[in-house]
């Protein structure tokens, strides 16, 4: 097992190149055909990764998309798990490439590597396993589609080294995942549309302001008589930073709860919230402008 994480491995230059690597870095495609860009941006001293789709002459800027590295990778590690979970797929083409081999010992090699993928901590071992198992992965505005060469993924499962003539010409099948992108400003969200449940999606800021709003509130009413300034002074915060937060303390138990759970729906952001010149003062009401 560790053979297959390890194998042509690249290589690590430095310790902040490991925690900064995008593992779909290469393997992003738009539905031209163009490969993703890799980009940062730095907010309140944090770094956040993005897959940036590459600009077209013939549209606006506002046409392009920018995915959020914590949205797009945990869709494609789901996949990942997905595949090497699925016996009967992995069984069928077993029969068809690798006849002769042991499907036990290769369907065991799968679980392995799915957990021990689930281990990993490097994001270059990760970029490692993603990058043998898809060839590429097209994202398209309704449905993402994940190219797989079985006679690759099984040689990598039993160990084998294929011919280089095999591995240039492979066959390929197509897994598809239906999605909808939704834009949400500048940045575009994943929803899929499959009949099961997303994993939560928790947002650490959201629930932090979210947590500060809350903060806000006691201070304010906790019998100190204290204003704005004083509260704005102790929490070391801008003035109109409390009067734009505070009204998220006033959100339902059930926006609350989805909020803290992950379950929120995507277009549900700070940005969302703090732009909203009026909250709801029901929560029926609420319900019905920010849960859909």
């Amino acid at each position: 097992m560790q053979t297959i994480l390890t194998a042509q491995a690249p290589n690590r230059r430095s310790a902040t190149n490991s925690r900064e690597r995008h593992i779909l870095g290469g393997l992003l495609h738009d539905d031209k055909g163009q490969s993703f860009l890799l980009a940062h941006a730095q907010n309140h001293g944090r770094r956040y990764r993005y897959y940036l789709s590459r600009p077209n002459e013939a549209a606006s800027d506002n046409s392009r998309w920018r995915l959020s590295a914590v949205t797009i990778e945990p869709v494609v590690e789901q996949q990942l798990h997905d595949l090497l979970a699925n016996k009967t797929q992995l069984s069928r083409w077993l029969d068809e490439h690798h006849g002769s081999k042991a499907t036990a010992d290769i369907l065991a090699t799968a679980a392995a590597l799915s957990e021990r993928y689930r281990q990993l901590d490097d994001p270059i071992d990760k970029y490692q396993v993603l990058h043998r198992v898809f060839r590429r992965i097209t994202v398209k505005h309704d449905q993402i589609v994940f190219e797989i060469a079985p006679r690759n993924l099984l040689a990598m499962l039993s160990g084998e080294s294929l011919h280089p003539e095999k591995e240039s010409s492979p066959d390929i099948v197509d897994l598809t995942l239906a999605i909808e992108l939704k834009r949400c400003g500048v940045e575009s969200r994943i929803v899929l549309q499959e009949a099961v449940a997303p994993a939560a999606n928790k947002d650490p800021m959201l629930i932090a302001m979210l947590a500060r709003a809350h903060m806000y509130l006691e201070a304010l009413t906790d019998g100190s008589n204290a204003s704005h300034a004083d509260v704005a002074l102790r929490f070391n915060a801008h003035g109109p930073d409390i009067s734009r937060i505070l009204p998220m303390a006033f959100l339902s138990p059930k926006i609350t709860e989805a909020i803290l759970t992950g379950q929120q729906p995507v277009d549900l952001t700070i940005a969302k919230l703090t732009r909203m010149l009026e909250l709801p003062m029901t929560w029926s009401e609420q319900h019905t402008e920010l849960l859909g």
